[in-house]
């Protein structure tokens, strides 16, 4: 072999080489810039999660304190007497001024009648309201609590009667194993919303599952699923309804069940799925004392 073919051989080489080099600098560049934004996401879900779950544990730490006072208790035992209910009615004035909305609400199981407070209402000893049993769209989320609940649940529903939507922490109040009434506080949604889950910065947005995906907080108050606790026949809002096709659906359902071992902890997709038509980048961190998901979901830019 001629050294002048020699040298065509190595130019060849070298100019086909060249190419493919760059080619996989390319394909590892932009996989260490997809590892980085989605680093950054879960980073960013990790710290939302801490930002929404610290006002929301604080009130439920209220709530259970507030339905475990011994007032209280007293007086759902002794209904009709007048002394005791007037001092429950002093220590939940004390207790309603450590809630962030201050209010307080308790529905007593044996009459089934609804006392609330909070700033906008004259203060009174007397019922709002009173459940009404043959109205599932209202009380069915109390008798749902007396069979099913143990202990509490966090629900985001609107009070038709009062005319006010929040976020719910209802406690069950017992007397030994006997259920005498749910009590407990609220914080308001439209400000929770504003204040905690529509922040929008960054690029991110943010909602807020169930435990069994279904939407419970959104910057979009048209996306939330309202009194997702009761089992009335009606058309629920997953996570799942959001996505495009059946591999993004699976692939969300992994991440989630990833988030329960983990929890606190964040977990991303590894791809894109596309939510209501959009590529987007998602992650999810799980919350098991709220049985909640904190989902982000920031853009993607495919380049």
């Amino acid at each position: 072999m001629s050294a002048e073919f020699g040298r065509r051989i190595a130019l060849t080489a070298l100019f086909t080489a060249l190419p493919l080099a760059a080619v996989l600098g390319w394909t590892e560049w932009e996989g260490a810039i997809e590892r980085e934004r989605l680093e950054r996401l879960r980073v960013a879900t990790e710290q939302n999660f801490r930002r929404i779950l610290q006002p929301v544990t604080e009130e439920l730490a209220l709530a259970r304190r507030f339905a475990r006072l011994d007032s209280l208790r007293q007086w759902l035992l002794d209904s009709g007497n007048p002394a005791k209910r007037r001092r429950f009615l002093a220590e939940a004035k004390s207790s309603r001024s450590q809630a962030r909305d201050h209010a307080w609400f308790v529905v007593e199981r044996a009459t089934l009648d609804h006392y609330y407070q909070d700033d906008g209402l004259t203060e009174s000893e007397a019922p709002r309201n009173r459940l009404d049993a043959s109205d599932p769209a209202s009380s069915a989320w109390f008798f749902n609590m007396m069979r099913d609940t143990e202990d509490y649940e966090v629900n985001v529903d609107t009070d038709v009667t009062l005319g006010i939507s929040k976020v719910w922490f209802n406690i069950v109040v017992r007397d030994g194993d006997r259920k005498l009434a749910a009590a407990g506080t609220g914080l308001d949604l439209t400000h929770f919303l504003r204040d905690f889950v529509a922040d929008g910065s960054n690029g991110i947005e943010l909602m807020v599952l169930n435990a069994d995906g279904v939407i419970i907080l959104h910057p979009d108050s048209r996306m939330i699923t309202f009194n997702a606790v009761s089992d009335i026949t009606k058309r629920l809002r997953t996570v799942y309804d959001l996505l495009a096709d059946a591999a993004s659906q699976d692939a969300v359902r992994r991440t989630l069940r990833e988030a329960v071992g983990r929890p606190g902890s964040a977990v991303a997709l590894p791809l894109p799925v596309h939510v209501l038509g959009r590529p987007r980048l998602l992650a999810a961190a799980y919350s098991a004392e709220l049985r909640w998901y904190i989902v982000a979901a920031s853009q993607f830019e495919s380049r």
